[in-house]
């Protein structure tokens, strides 16, 4: 499988964990994790797009080191107070996407060294968007260096 790009996870009940070896190939990977999988320790070098839809409340295991990651969007954190630990060191982080996480109350503030980061989507996340309001949210602060900025479709900045 070398010329495997685009490798898509979903509806696999009994699957516990990741391959310890994906094919290196994949630039693209998409999987929905509902609390039982088991992150690989390394996920193909050229990876640059991810997204992960969460399936059920879970305690969320930290980000793997994820050099070449362009685009990551993270979906269906119901319960989730908080994103997976680890955003910090996406260096390479291009977009970032949350969407339907209706109790995530706040952004961690490691987005704020992120340079690269040019885009930002929240969608359904009615406690973020009320605390990274344009200059008057709480939260401002952590997302005003990112020049492109949606909320539920609205561009703010």
């Amino acid at each position: 499988m070398p010329s495997l790009h685009h490798l898509k996870i979903v509806f696999c009940p009994k699957l516990k964990a990741l391959p310890r070896q994906l094919p290196p190939a994949i630039s693209d990977l998409e999987i929905e994790d509902d609390g039982k999988i088991v992150w690989t320790p390394s996920l193909p070098p050229f990876l640059e797009r991810l997204i992960i839809n969460y399936k059920v409340r879970s305690s969320l295991r930290p980000l793997p080191v994820i050099p070449n990651l362009k685009h990551l969007k993270i979906t269906g954190l119901k319960e989730n107070e908080s994103l997976p630990d680890g955003l910090g060191q996406l260096e390479a982080l291009q977009a970032l996407e949350i969407s339907y996480c209706p109790m995530l109350n706040s952004l961690p503030k490691e987005l704020q060294h992120l340079t690269a980061l040019k885009e930002l989507r929240l969608f359904e996340c009615p406690l973020l968007k009320e605390r990274n309001q344009n200059v008057l949210g709480e939260d401002w602060r952590t997302i005003a260096h990112i020049p492109n900025i949606w909320m539920d479709d609205e561009k703010i900045q």
